[in-house]
């Protein structure tokens, strides 16, 4: 008994689904997704387990287990964002549990109507994408998770945010709210001037350069003691939530060097004034 394998076809499938099973496992880990990232990851993974097939060497389920777990710790590597840890028992464990459930999907959808892969993939795709928006939508009505937009001189940068209760920090000077915003996630937001002032700003070495766009904030936090963190005046911010969107002009934003969240599943600590109904994008 022999199988008939036909390269090009099993390379095209396997990008497909390798891309799908990283976009499900990012969005359920809340990590921030680069579709070149993916698409990148997906590619060298499906290549990866090409050239596991067409070695001469025996395929033996060790040697296939430990093909799989490599391909899948890189394709993990390689599709994370800049600057973001891969946690990567966790990743991994979650990785292979979504293939497991996708495999099932596909098999069942497969059974019922008898067709081949690519005929299964789109409502197969549908379905997982289906499961996993009902997913987040129950979680976010339970949690206080947003997805924060800020801009700045004509830059933008998408953020995952939380509404924490106990952040009360304001502007010293205005006197509005003011989150706290994990620096390494938005550097890039900022022109080299910019991040050389604000790399001078954390270490409290350039004082006299604040500016009214560019200042200190006095904060403190239980357990800990307190200081001075840079804060920047951004242009815009926009907050979307649970059928609930926000826009705020001219948010204050304190920046942090160390995550603002152990897991990553967050880069920004908002403030509940900034989910006011005066700050809420009428429909």
């Amino acid at each position: 008994m022999y199988y008939e394998l036909y390269i090009d076809l099993f390379f095209l499938e396997n990008i497909i689904m390798d891309y799908l099973l990283l976009f499900t496992v990012k969005r359920l880990l809340r990590k921030k997704i680069k579709k070149r990232k993916l698409l990148l990851s997906s590619f060298i993974g499906s290549a990866l387990l090409c050239v596991i097939l067409l070695t001469p060497f025996p395929k033996t389920k060790i040697w296939m287990i430990f093909g799989n777990m490599a391909g899948g710790a890189l394709m993990l590597k390689i599709s994370s964002a800049e600057g973001e840890k891969v946690e990567w028992g966790r990743e991994l464990i979650l990785f292979y549990l979504v293939t497991f459930c996708a495999g099932g999907i596909f098999q069942m959808i497969e059974t019922i109507f008898s067709a081949s892969f690519l005929k299964i993939f789109l409502p197969g795709a549908l379905l997982l994408q289906g499961i996993f928006y009902s997913f987040r939508e129950i979680r976010q009505q339970t949690a206080q998770e947003y997805e924060v937009t800020l801009y700045w001189h004509g830059k933008e940068m998408r953020c995952r945010g939380l509404l924490d209760t106990g952040n009360r920090l304001k502007n010293p000077w205005n006197h509005r709210p003011v989150m706290v915003v994990y620096y390494e996630a938005v550097r890039t937001l900022f022109s080299c001037q910019e991040q050389r002032q604000l790399e001078q700003m954390f270490q409290l070495l350039a004082p006299e350069k604040a500016t009214e766009r560019f200042f200190y904030i006095p904060y403190h936090s239980i357990g800990k003691e307190g200081g001075l963190l840079p804060c920047v005046i951004l242009d815009e911010m926009i907050i979307k939530g649970y059928k609930r969107n926000f826009r705020i002009q001219k948010p204050s934003a304190a920046l942090c060097r160390m995550p603002v969240s152990k897991c990553g599943s967050y880069e920004v600590i908002l403030q509940p004034l900034f989910t006011e109904s005066e700050n809420e994008i009428k429909k």
